[in-house]
């Protein structure tokens, strides 16, 4: 084979790979889809036993999945956890979907993790109340501060983890997730252990969109910033799109996030900026496009003919 071709065929295969470079994707923990229909949201991770239910504004286990093609692709079957039915974005009841505590214990030790996801606010949605992405947080006299949680105000993302004690809040820089009626890529990275100064506990915030990939919006490190810590076990549901916890023995919901939700994942490490970009991608990526590559691919490959065949 000529030097040029052989050339032109290792820059095929290079192209060739780029796709499966792009979707190789960490394994979450849990991982919600929404793309089926009905009352329950099943987990896809690599633990199955985490399944969401369902609830309307009521508390009744309802099927919230949006109509078909709502999803952040826009693809036929692409589904998303629709909570536009809340009062307000952190105000009043409002959907959620949940899992028991005794089911999501798994969730609670987690020392360093990474929350990712899609959210597309409301466009009638107004105030500046908290909406939660994730809620595994809880505060009571009995328990002290534990678990953790995600939820977003007016354009800003914030990270809380209970360490009984106290408390740490971690803040993304404001604005940085701006944006109505439109689907917005979000990831928190936790990581929970290290030392000072050089290696400080922190939270690293990233976003993007279906178009664009991930940026860097800003970390948040340092003694008396963010302590760090796995945090302190909570011993309440496990709540995506709104907080759910015990009182009075009656389950009480509030701050919702007042939107659709998709593509959900909590893993149990700290991600990569490269790892974070690869999740992102597997929304962003039009399908057809592994498709043009492969043709783009073939198109650098020489066409020659030797007596009277045809060779690539």
């Amino acid at each position: 084979m000529p030097k040029l071709a052989r050339y032109r065929l290792l820059t095929a295969v290079i192209l060739l790979g780029i796709p499966f470079v792009l979707t190789a994707a960490p394994t979450p923990v849990g991982e919600w889809l929404f793309n089926e229909t009905g009352t329950i949201a099943n987990s896809t991770g690599s633990n199955t036993a985490l399944d969401l239910t369902l609830r309307n504004q009521t508390g009744a286990v309802a099927d919230m999945h949006s109509a078909d093609g709502l999803g952040v692709t826009g693809l036929a079957g692409d589904r998303a956890f629709d909570n536009r039915g809340a009062t307000n974005m952190g105000v009043g009841p409002s959907g959620r979907a949940d899992i028991a505590d005794s089911a999501s214990n798994v969730l609670d030790s987690l020392g360093n993790f990474t929350l990712a996801g899609w959210f597309r606010t409301d466009p009638t949605a107004s105030g500046t109340g908290a909406g939660w992405l994730f809620n595994n947080y809880l505060y009571s006299p009995g328990t002290g501060f534990t678990g953790y949680g995600l939820y977003y105000t007016d354009g800003q993302l914030r990270v809380v983890s209970g360490h009984y004690n106290g408390y740490d809040l971690a803040m993304s820089t404001p604005g940085a997730y701006a944006g109505s009626d439109t689907w917005i890529f979000f990831a928190a990275v936790y990581k929970g252990s290290g030392a000072c100064p050089a290696n400080c506990p922190s939270v690293t915030f990233y976003t993007g969109t279906r178009s664009s990939p991930v940026t860097l919006v800003n970390t948040v490190s340092g003694n008396g910033v963010f302590q760090g810590g796995a945090p302190y076990p909570e011993g309440q549901y496990f709540t995506i799109g709104s907080t759910s916890y015990f009182s009075g023995g009656n389950i009480v919901t509030g701050s919702p996030f007042d939107g659709l939700l998709d593509d959900m994942r909590i893993y149990g490490s700290t991600l990569t900026a490269s790892d974070v970009e690869s999740v992102r991608s597997l929304a962003a990526v039009p399908v057809p496009a592994a498709a043009w590559l492969f043709m783009s691919a073939l198109g650098a490959l020489p066409v020659s003919r030797r007596n009277g065949q045809r060779f690539l």
